[in-house]
């Protein structure tokens, strides 16, 4: 559940990505977030879209999935 300090309208800007489009949070596994850090990257997400933002969010992505996907055929 949303934290109270959280308006209404900050969640309705949230919710109003793209489903299935990975964020800042996904693809920053170095820290752990809590709920309250995920919706601020979430909604700086919203207010800075850009084509820039969105390809590094991608770069990074990709850079996880073959990273896994390495390690997952070097362990076996």
């Amino acid at each position: 559940m949303p934290d109270d300090h959280f308006s209404l309208s900050n969640q309705k800007q949230r919710e109003s990505i793209r489903p299935g489009m990975t964020g800042p949070w996904q693809v920053n596994r170095a820290h752990k977030f809590d709920y309250s850090d995920m919706e601020c990257l979430d909604r700086q997400l919203v207010e800075n879209e850009s084509l820039r933002l969105r390809s590094a969010i991608l770069g990074k992505t990709a850079v996880l999935v073959l990273t896994s996907l390495k390690t997952s055929f070097s362990g076996r």
